[in-house]
């Protein structure tokens, strides 16, 4: 039996501010709330993408442009789990399935499934005002950039820019009167737009064009122009579902509950990013977890702890030891990230990453040293996977350590697989 417990420590390089729409919502949900539309038949170089937002029974309803799906032929929606990226629902629709709403660039699909999809929260777009941060969510079709057709949506963040006058409508717009400053793709087209709170408040439909036919903004049908929009979201209100991960991180930091909070964004980041569901992080998936999600947990914790907690801090602390990682002399390497460890009051040596070292000792102590959370290192008995790279002891039937050196994750040139992802996203 393989005892382990997982806590885990970054060191970040200097903070960048960033867009506050991708960090207060969570990404994954965004991701499943969106589906692809591909194009059965000889048609694989069109599709698109689109939102579910309502369940009634084993019925879904999916938003999406009209001219994604306009012409009569059949169409493949494809809902993915954020995690592993695995296909969770495919449903086969034709015009039969599919509903146009007024005269606007904006349809509604109807599929039937026993599955239990994610439905988006629905905001109220009227409530938009100019600079509001929004994230757009959509699956490019193939490009330069890209050969296929993707199973996780992309991302993009952006800023509210303004709303077209009524008349719009009747010039060519067909409802697409948000206007955005953000970048969009071919294929991401009926995909969803939500504000920095997560919930959805526009179709993404079209890139708007100057006068010399160049792409200026990016144009989205506001989600009031939908007639069920309030009967959904009076509904969602009523329902009072249960905080996300986010919201309750965010609850403990504010109550100063460090242990709790340590604990739950720990949870976030296996909720993002452990695809195998193995309970840990390995190389691979460390290095796919979202920049913005890192981001987003080093804000709360320094907010939280008036800057004694958080990445930035442990970075600051950590440079003082940290030199360029020395391949040929690996105790060396140790040696910088246990003086590291000493000083924000984790342990001495790493001979004391053992048994004896339970997380209740550690999130008891009534003092802790500045850079102490978020907690990042890994004890036990016996070790078969490293999730982030750090050094960690391997012991022996006799509890002896039997190889200090032998890691099943390399180290990389910074020091550490979770550092490397670090520096690469701020």
């Amino acid at each position: 039996m393989i005892k382990r417990w997982f806590a885990w420590l970054g060191i970040v390089s200097i903070l960048i501010p960033f867009p506050v729409a991708i960090a207060q919502l969570d990404q994954s949900q965004l991701k499943e709330i969106t589906v692809r539309i591909d194009v059965e038949g000889s048609y694989k170089e069109d599709g698109g993408s689109g939102v579910i937002v309502r369940q009634q029974g084993q019925f879904y309803t999916i938003l999406t442009a009209y001219h994604v799906v306009q012409e009569k032929r059949n169409y493949k929606v494809l809902i993915f789990n954020s995690s592993n990226q695995q296909i969770i629902g495919s449903h086969i629709i034709n015009e039969k399935n599919i509903k146009q709403i007024d005269d606007y660039d904006l349809a509604e699909i109807t599929i039937q499934s026993s599955a239990k999809y994610r439905t988006a929260n629905i905001g109220d777009s009227q409530q938009l005002q100019p600079t509001d941060d929004l994230t757009v969510s959509g699956y490019p079709l193939p490009s330069s950039k890209i050969t296929k057709r993707l199973s996780t949506p992309t991302l993009n963040l952006g800023k509210f820019n303004d709303k077209l006058p009524p008349d719009a409508l009747l010039k060519g717009k067909k409802g697409a009167t948000l206007k955005m400053d953000v970048t969009t793709e071919v294929g991401m087209s009926g995909g969803a737009v939500v504000n920095k709170n997560g919930e959805l408040v526009g179709i993404l439909v079209e890139a708007d064009k100057d006068a010399s036919g160049n792409k200026s903004s990016s144009l989205a049908i506001p989600i009031d122009l939908y007639p069920q929009w309030q009967a959904i979201r009076n509904s969602q209100r009523l329902s009072s579902p249960l905080p996300s991960p986010n919201q309750t991180l965010e609850q403990l930091l504010a109550a100063k509950k460090w242990g709790q909070a340590n604990d739950k964004t720990w949870e976030i980041l296996l909720k993002e990013g452990d695809a195998d569901q193995s309970g840990d992080l390995d190389s691979f998936e460390v290095k796919n977890l979202e920049c913005s999600t890192l981001k987003y947990l080093d804000v709360k914790w320094q907010q939280a702890s008036g800057g004694e907690y958080g990445f930035k801090v442990q970075r600051g602390i950590y440079s003082a030891y940290h030199s360029e990682y020395n391949r040929d002399n690996p105790e060396s390497n140790i040696d910088k990230y246990t003086a590291f460890a000493q000083k924000v009051g984790w342990f001495n040596n790493i001979q004391e990453i053992s048994k004896d070292l339970s997380p209740n000792s550690l999130y008891s102590r009534k003092k802790t040293n500045r850079g102490f959370y978020p907690i990042w290192f890994m004890y036990g008995e016996k070790i078969e996977k490293i999730p982030f790279g750090l050094p960690v002891p391997i012991y022996n039937e006799y509890n002896e350590l039997d190889d200090l050196y032998k890691y099943r994750e390399p180290w990389q040139s910074e020091g550490t697989i979770l550092y490397g992802r670090l520096l690469d996203c701020l």
